[in-house]
């Protein structure tokens, strides 16, 4: 989806969405132990002793941010989720 952006509207709107991801991520997991870009528009959330149940709420919370967002703008933005609960230290 940036590389549409970029593509279509420029690298200073796709910068735009980039960081208005970024500050929302960092408003909805503030108790997170790690925030961090690790691709062009991937990002990582680790949070510790974090249940799915909270992180289920926050998902919530960040698609509710995001559609009151899209309400406003003319470039949307769009969030692919996935979550991992690690157990015992049960992934390599």
């Amino acid at each position: 989806m940036l590389k549409l952006i970029n593509d279509a509207f420029g690298h200073f709107e796709g910068d735009k969405i980039i960081k208005k991801l970024a500050e929302t991520l960092k408003e909805v997991f503030d108790d997170s132990i790690f925030i961090a870009r690790i691709g062009g528009d991937e990002f990582v959330v680790v949070s510790n002793f974090t249940s799915l149940e909270v992180i289920n709420k926050k998902v919530v919370e960040l698609n509710t941010i995001i559609d009151n967002y899209n309400k406003s703008v003319n470039i949307k933005l769009v969030v692919s989720l996935g979550a991992k609960e690690v157990v015992d230290n049960d992934l390599s």
